[in-house]
């Protein structure tokens, strides 16, 4: 008779621990599909689809080219040789703007949008915009991302 007495206890323990810790949800059992795609909508009938390409390129296997667009000689040198000492080793020549402007950016080809993020975190204080359908004529034929270099923002 103890010994049914101790199952009885034992279920009725397991039983309130059940109650206890199930919150009613499901807990996925698998992982998402890294090369899937997202839409979300941000506006009543507009969508923002996101693609995922698999893992984070180191930042060495990223092809960058910096470009001035502040019109001050030496500044994309600079930031290459700043960006070199963080990993990215892959830089094409420094390059000129035909025109100037204000802040950094960075464009990175399509499918490449979490290196891009990644990247500007390194510039500093730089927004990520698409790559240009037509680079301008200085930028290099095989990068991957171009960062400008461009004035301080103004408040």
């Amino acid at each position: 008779m103890g010994g049914m007495a101790i199952v009885l206890v034992a279920v009725i323990v397991g039983v309130l621990l059940l109650q206890v810790v199930d919150d009613g949800k499901e807990t996925p059992t698998t992982k998402p599909d890294p090369n899937s795609s997202t839409t979300e909508e941000t506006e009543p009938g507009e969508t923002t689809s996101t693609t995922s390409s698999g893992p984070l390129r180191n930042p060495e296997d990223v092809r960058i080219q910096v470009m001035n667009g502040a019109g001050v000689q030496g500044v994309a040198g600079t930031m290459t040789a700043n960006l070199k000492s963080e990993g990215y080793t892959n830089a094409a020549d420094p390059g000129t703007l035909g025109a100037t402007r204000e802040g950094n950016a960075v464009q990175c080809k399509p499918g490449l949008a979490r290196e891009a993020a990644a990247l500007a975190a390194q510039v500093g204080d730089a927004v990520v915009e698409d790559f240009p359908a037509t680079p301008d004529d200085e930028v290099a034929a095989d990068v991957d991302c171009i960062v400008v270099v461009g004035t301080p923002k103004t408040a």
